[in-house]
């Protein structure tokens, strides 16, 4: 067994009304036992394009003899992202997360990506790594911030980037997710763990990130 229930060591105390209902024992912590799901919700099966074709809208085909035409419904920026986040949740009862919350994260990522200079393949593999633990029902928002930042790290590391460029990464990440260094780094080692040491991901699974990242960073 990997580490569906390896719980994080407390680096830092926050009050307890951090996140309502949530202890700060759970914040740090990776452990699948404690979701609200039963284990057969989870994904094991990772689609790379899964989570973005959620973003699309909705859309009515019109059939013709001589062509097929199609129209994306318009709707308030609100209403659009309530839908969405809707969508999201009836697909993936097991995520306790939004949609739009997680694309926030992953910009973020990218913005640390560039703020650093950090290529794309690296960003698009922690881009793996997160996704594939959100599909395991282990992020919520008590340690979205630290997993992301923390993936990040990981995939920096796995693709040798310099002391020198881990070290500014860490410093950065800290101030924008706001989220001290002893919480990115406490959550190194459950990530490898619940990856089953994986960390090389495929190119079916890292190429529709690279060519999404090639455009926004």
């Amino acid at each position: 067994m990997f580490a569906e229930t390896i719980e994080v060591p407390q680096a830092v105390n926050r009050d307890s009304s951090y996140e309502r209902g949530t202890s700060i024992d759970e914040k740090c912590d990776l452990d699948a036992s404690r979701s609200d799901e039963p284990s057969s919700e989870v994904i094991d099966e990772y689609d790379p394009i899964a989570f973005s074709e959620l973003g699309i809208g909705k859309r009515t085909v019109i059939r013709h003899e001589c062509c097929v035409a199609s129209t994306l419904h318009c709707e308030s920026a609100e209403r659009a992202k309530q839908v969405i986040n809707e969508d999201f949740e009836a697909k993936y009862p097991m995520i306790h997360l939004t949609l739009s919350k997680m694309k926030s994260l992953k910009r973020e990522m990218a913005e640390l990506g560039v703020s650093n200079g950090i290529d794309v393949y690296t960003v698009a593999t922690a881009y793996v790594y997160f996704e594939k633990i959100i599909l395991k029902g282990l992020i919520s928002k008590v340690n979205r911030k630290c997993v992301a930042g923390a993936a990040l790290l990981v995939a920096l590391k796995m693709n040798d980037y310099k002391k020198s460029t881990i070290k500014s990464y860490i410093e950065q990440a800290e101030d924008q997710l706001r989220e001290p260094k002893s919480d990115l780094l406490a959550y190194e080692l459950p990530i490898c763990s619940v990856l089953q040491f994986r960390l090389q991901p495929t190119i079916d699974e890292i190429q529709p990130h690279v060519d999404r990242l090639q455009f926004e960073m």
